[in-house]
């Protein structure tokens, strides 16, 4: 009896110890349990705000596929009336493209509503010229100039060539 007293009391501090030791691993168990269902609910939240914002992604795709396509059309639209007029060497225009362009090609037959060069830096003396990009005020002057160019030939300008062109809108894979 006295030796299982002795063994009791030998025990009794080791069994307290472990019994506290098991106490932390619960309450440590249990804190990380509440972690784990918080991450859990974070996650979830954020799988569903994911999930939204993908379906916001693909709807917003869609309409810039259909923003895109009505910008083409009416950059085509815009530019139904251009022409580029391609060899008239540079300043030989003065001081107003559009007076220039109705004298010399157009034989005041048809109004220019408004021309330019093609804005890019001057060319050096081997480099080709700058084109002159011209809107006509009526789309059927503008067929009429180029039907004239492609029947009667290109006009010349101080026996230079000027080619006259339809002013297309570039596709979108070339922009």
């Amino acid at each position: 009896m006295a030796d299982i007293s002795d063994l009791k009391q030998t025990l009794k501090p080791k069994l307290d110890t472990v019994t506290i030791d098991v106490s932390l691993l619960r309450a440590d168990f249990k804190k990380m349990t509440e972690k784990v269902n918080r991450a859990e609910t974070h996650i979830q939240a954020l799988h569903s705000m994911c999930k939204r914002l993908e379906e916001l992604v693909e709807l917003l795709t869609k309409q810039q596929t259909v923003m895109e396509a009505r910008l083409e059309d009416q950059e085509g639209r815009a530019g139904r009336n251009n022409i580029r007029v391609v060899g008239v060497p540079e300043g030989a225009e003065g001081p107003s493209v559009d007076l220039f362009l109705e004298d010399l090609i157009l034989s005041h037959f048809f109004s220019v509503e408004r021309a330019h060069r093609v804005p890019i830096p001057l060319p050096k003396l081997v480099a080709p010229l700058r084109t002159i990009s011209a809107r006509i005020l009526n789309y059927r002057d503008r067929d009429a100039i180029l039907q004239a160019a492609l029947t009667h030939g290109d006009p010349l300008y101080e026996n230079v060539q000027i080619r006259i062109f339809p002013d297309f809108t570039r596709p979108k894979s070339e922009a």
